[in-house]
């Protein structure tokens, strides 16, 4: 479903029923051009989960290619483009 923002900030309680408990999931769009997405709490979930993996297999490829060379953990993550705080979160 796509929405603008006026009608978004109207209805918002709906809109919150409809991802949390429908699974809808939401585009808002401001002149145009879509600004976001309301999804449902299980999505987030799911989309969070989905970029840890990808971070991981991001690392997991670059420890094997530092094997070569001697990094540092905190070189390693910014080859990786990975912030020390995304990994304590």
């Amino acid at each position: 479903m796509n929405i603008s923002a006026s009608e978004a900030r109207k209805n918002l309680p709906e809109l919150i029923g409809r991802a949390g408990y429908g699974g809808e999931r939401i585009i808002v769009a401001r002149r145009g051009k879509v600004l976001a997405a309301i999804i449902g709490y299980a999505d987030l979930k799911r989309l969070e989960a989905l970029d840890d993996e990808i971070s991981l297999e991001l690392l997991r490829k670059a420890l094997a290619e530092s094997e070569r060379e001697s990094l540092t953990l905190k070189e390693l993550l910014t080859k990786c483009d990975i912030k020390l705080s995304e990994l304590n979160s």
